[in-house]
This record gives C-alpha cells, sequence and structure tokens, in this order.
C-alpha cells in the first residue's frame, strides 16, 4: 500500500524542551498505527503535527498528499480528528452539536445520528452535552470524528473514561473503518488496546521512535515468547534461572515469573521443584508474552 503520511527529520521544541527529536516515520494507507510511550515521550506533540495544529520546527510532514498541512481548510476535510482534551459547547443539546457539525461538513445529520444509535446513546439527543458523563461525552466527540467518513481518523486517548464493555465497542469500531479503507492514527495508555488492535505500533522515547513494528514482531524481537508465573506464600523466593529455556527471573510480593523460550521444557524440570514445596505454591499459570512486556522491558521500569 502507498503511504498516506510521511514524516521526515522532524524536530519540534518549545522552548530549551525537544519535544520531537529528529523523527522520521511512514504510515501505509488503510493501517492502524499506535502510537505509544510515557508521558512526556512526544506523543500528542507527534500527532498534533500530523492534524495540523502545530508546525514543525525543522523536517517536513505530508498527509494525504498535502505538503502544507496547517490551517489547510481542504486538508482539514479529509481527516477526523478525537483530541485528548477536546470539548465542545456546554449550551448545546447532543442533537444541536450533531446538527452543528453536519453543517460543517456539509453531510446529512442522519449519519451521525446513526452512529449515536450504534453507541446505544440515541436517547440523549435531547440532554445537554455538559450533563454527559465523561465516557458518553467521548463517544459524542468518536462520532463527531467518524460520521463524515474521513480518510484518515487521529485518535488521542480515545479510550480513556470508557468502561470495558464500550472500550470493546470501540475497538470493533475502529476495526471496521480500517476495513473500509480509512487509516487510523491512536495514541492510547492501554497497551493491550495497541496490542489488539493496531497493525503496527511506533514506541517513542525523548522524542524519538524507539521501536517500530507489528505487535507480534515487537514481542518476537524484544522478549521470549512465554511468561511463567508462580504464586506462593509472601516472602517466599525461589531460584529458578538454571531451568531449562529460562531467559529471565523477575520477583514480585507473592509471584515469580519466568521468561523462557522452551516453556514445554522448563515447566517438565519446575514442576519437579515445585512438588518439593507444594505447600509454599498456591498456583502457576503459562502465558503468551504481551506487548506490554515489550514496553516494560524496553523502557527499563521493571520492578
Amino acid at each position: 500500500m502507498p503511504n498516506i503520511i510521511e514524516i521526515k527529520n522532524v524536530t519540534k521544541k518549545y522552548g530549551e524542551v525537544v519535544a520531537i527529536d529528529n523523527l522520521s516515520l511512514t504510515v501505509e494507507a488503510g493501517e492502524i498505527l499506535g502510537i505509544l510511550g510515557q508521558n512526556g515521550a512526544g506523543k500528542t506533540t507527534l500527532i498534533e503535527m500530523m492534524e495540523g495544529l502545530r508546525r514543525p520546527d525543522i523536517g517536513t510532514i505530508t498527509v494525504a498528499g498535502f505538503p502544507h498541512i496547517l490551517n489547510n481548510r481542504d486538508y482539514y476535510k479529509k481527516i477526523g480528528v478525537q483530541l485528548q482534551n477536546g470539548s465542545l459547547q456546554d449550551e448545546l443539546k447532543v442533537g444541536e452539536v450533531l446538527q452543528l457539525f453536519a453543517l460543517f461538513h456539509n453531510v446529512p445529520v442522519n449519519r451521525a445520528l446513526a452512529l449515536l444509535e450504534r453507541f446505544h446513546l440515541s436517547d440523549k439527543q435531547n440532554t445537554m452535552y455538559q450533563n454527559l458523563s465523561a465516557g458518553q461525552a467521548r463517544i459524542v466527540q468518536l462520532v463527531l470524528t467518524f460520521f463524515h467518513e474521513p480518510n484518515i481518523a487521529f485518535l488521542d486517548e480515545p479510550s480513556a473514561g470508557l468502561d470495558p464493555l464500550a472500550r470493546r465497542e470501540l475497538w470493533d469500531f475502529v476495526r471496521q473503518h480500517k476495513a473500509q479503507g480509512q487509516t487510523v492514527i491512536l495514541t492510547t495508555h492501554y497497551v493491550e488496546e495497541a496490542e489488539e488492535m493496531c497493525d503496527r505500533v511506533a514506541i517513542l522515547d525523548k522524542g524519538q521512535v524507539v521501536r517500530l513494528g507489528s505487535p507480534r514482531q515487537l514481542i518476537a524481537e524484544s522478549v521470549t515468547p512465554h511468561k511463567i508465573a508462580v504464586y506462593h506464600q509472601s516472602g517466599v523466593r525461589f531460584d529458578l534461572n538454571t531451568l531449562p529455556g529460562i531467559s529471565r527471573q523477575e520477583e514480585k510480593d507473592a509471584a515469580t515469573f519466568l521468561y523462557t523460550d522452551n516453556y514445554l521444557a522448563t515447566l517438565k524440570h519446575l514442576t519437579t521443584l515445585l512438588e518439593k514445596r507444594s505447600e509454599e505454591v498456591s498456583g502457576l499459570t503459562v502465558q503468551k508474552t504481551r506487548l506490554e512486556d515489550v514496553y516494560i522491558k524496553l523502557l527499563g521500569k521493571q520492578d
């Protein structure tokens, strides 16, 4: 697929603070790209430059064929934006907000009403926007992002404030739009969300992309494929580093975590050893390692 976004050697500073540091990145048309990173890593600055809300100090950003996107009305017609801290007019009812944005985009308001029904909020049309819950307001913002069928949707922390069921509905909704050929760029603090939804993930640290690839690829490159958790009495310690396949052992309160590239061989020897201390052990699980393990290892925040 052709690239719909091309970022070349972009730097953005706020005074002496370097938010984005000589960053280059391309995004293919029709993919979901997740941008991960700790607070202050540069995620919001990067996505706001792609949206045309900020200008890079150095470098170029071309999106959907537009080399100049700041204050470009033709470009803004091609995109949908859900800001991290977006707000709407409190004195308007939800239905009035939808009608207003339908006029902005010159599209039928019925498109927005259909999406509102999709998220079970049709009964909120006559509710003042300021009286919505945080999750309901987030869904209304999502409807306003997608109802005019943009080529690219930018979602900054889209599931913040949503309950688990609404978050799953959001994931299904975004996948549906990807299947229709739309490109989605999202930032999120929920690493499992990025693993579940994204074709590729860019992990940012200090304004630079330190890892880029599919969740499966990043996991394969960065950590061993399985994690065994041994649950035991608090204060009990096991020295299991010498078992076959073990690459790393971690202790956390009443659990020992073993990372292994051969979990069957590890389990064979581990169960024999644990039988001798069975009164101290309360359980054992085997899990595939996740993108969260990559994130924690990469950013050096292991306990």
